[in-house]
């Protein structure tokens, strides 16, 4: 594909960047924003109050922007959808707009989301995060940075994946995923530190083990939420920080070990 093909669709009022290209049957609609060098493939579906950052390809079939999934939901309630630069739209995958003008659905930068993923209403994804093949996420969940879901697992609206985490595929997710962490089975438990993630993404040794002695206070010893918060807040070092920060958001409750 070169620039835009005659029998794509662009409204007058969607701003374009540089050296994008849009193939056939595309349709960008009306006040949606392509940063520079974006790929649109054929029959996909750039929506209003969507914005792409640069170097975005939305692959074909692919429809950002859509109505959120909602019982009476009101047309004028529609929100934004924000996709950050490099990201990466397998075919026919779906991201939703907010439910409320004031908010946005989020990408990250570096993201990929592989063919028939669907992201939901009020969702925000992480940078260099990978959604397998048909992964859905219900409305308002959160996925941070580096996490990993692999295909067709299906996460509970407002749930929370933490960073790094890596969710086997095919398994239903209803509670909050701690940070660093491998989830297998079914039910879904967590099983150990994601160390293939975390090696990955640069951390040291040092940095691994820390993360697993943090999480041996929430997961492995007898303490309520709010007593591994307690316990965690005053050990040092940024990890704790995080993941202290993380348990605060939490509103689900988390995954555990199999007993």
């Amino acid at each position: 594909m070169k620039g835009i093909h005659p029998s794509a669709i662009v409204d007058p009022s969607a701003k374009l960047g540089g050296r994008v290209v849009i193939g056939p049957y595309a349709i960008i609609a009306a006040g949606a924003v392509l940063g520079d060098d974006c790929v649109i493939e054929p029959f996909a579906k750039v929506g209003t109050n969507v914005h792409l950052g640069n170097a975005v390809r939305v692959g074909q079939g692919a429809a950002l922007g859509g109505w959120p999934q909602i019982t009476g939901f009101l047309p004028e309630n529609i929100g934004g959808c924000r996709i950050g630069d490099r990201c990466r739209i397998g075919e026919f995958a779906t991201i939703h707009a907010a439910s409320d003008p004031l908010r946005e659905t989020t990408v990250g930068a570096d993201a990929f989301l592989m063919a028939y993923s669907h992201v939901a209403h009020d969702c925000r994804i992480g940078e260099h995060v990978i959604l397998a093949n048909a992964v859905q996420l219900g409305g308002f969940v959160e996925i941070e940075r580096g996490a990993f879901l692999g295909g067709a697992c299906a996460i509970h609206q407002g749930c929370l994946v933490g960073e790094y985490a890596f969710v086997a595929g095919e398994i239903p997710i209803d509670r909050d995923v701690p940070p660093w962490s491998r989830v297998l089975g079914l039910p879904a438990a967590w099983a150990r530190l994601n160390l293939v993630g975390l090696r990955r993404a640069g951390w040291n040794r040092e940095e691994i083990l820390e993360a697993g002695r943090l999480l041996a206070i929430v997961l492995r010893q007898e303490h309520t939420l709010p007593q591994a918060v307690d316990c965690i807040r005053l050990r040092p070092g940024e990890l704790a920080r995080r993941l202290t920060d993380f348990l605060q958001r939490s509103r689900r409750g988390l995954v555990r070990p199999r007993k």
